[in-house]
């Protein structure tokens, strides 16, 4: 896990501390819920730090260029390829190509669809709810805020669906209808996780 901390107090590299809710369908038969929010049972909630990729990718690349590093682009279509490099180390992160590049038949593809909707800067916390039919989370970026829930093993396509497009919006806009104020952490509170329990 890369350790985010010391970009805290950097504003460039879009990283800060935002409090994190996770919440389930409230159930019928429960004689006592709990905490309630957005109409939802709150099942845990933390502090944790928020990247914006957006400001951090782009602050890391100035900061490897300042240092010297080259960038280039090159297109491989075999794994033969990658031998004649001079590099004594090679990353894998070539996404959706990285299964037919390595051979690899178990490597498939999982597809996440994103709506992007315009900052809010009030809104200064994230959640993830389980839903009848799927997953819902919000994550507030400095330049937009983030619905998503999309998780489609094994598809591939690149273009965004409008049908995903409005469930994300329909049921953010039901969540949101049952906003009642927003359950706040103690600082002091922190658990640095960046893999919240679903």
């Amino acid at each position: 896990m890369v350790e985010f901390t010391p970009f805290l107090t950097e504003p460039r590299y879009g990283a800060y501390w935002i409090d994190h809710i996770q919440m389930r369908p409230l159930r019928q038969d429960s004689q006592s819920p709990g905490e309630i929010f957005l109409g939802r049972r709150v099942t845990d909630k933390f502090r944790t730090i928020m990247v914006d990729p957006n400001l951090y990718l782009a602050a890391l690349m100035q900061d490897l260029k300042e240092m010297g590093v080259k960038f280039w682009t090159k297109k491989f279509t075999a794994l033969g390829e990658l031998t004649g490099l001079p590099h004594p180390a090679l990353v894998n992160c070539s996404g959706l190509g990285a299964g037919l590049l390595f051979g690899d038949e178990n490597m498939y593809p999982i597809r996440g669809q994103l709506t992007l909707l315009k900052p809010q800067p009030e809104i200064d916390y994230s959640f993830i709810s389980r839903q009848p039919g799927g997953v819902l989370y919000m994550f507030p970026r400095r330049g937009n805020i983030v619905l998503g829930g999309t998780h489609q093993r094994g598809y591939d396509q690149l273009l965004s669906e409008p049908a995903e497009v409005e469930r994300q919006l329909r049921g953010h806009g039901e969540l949101m209808a049952s906003l009642r104020g927003i359950p706040r952490m103690d600082p002091s509170d922190v658990q640095s996780l960046w893999a919240p329990k679903l």
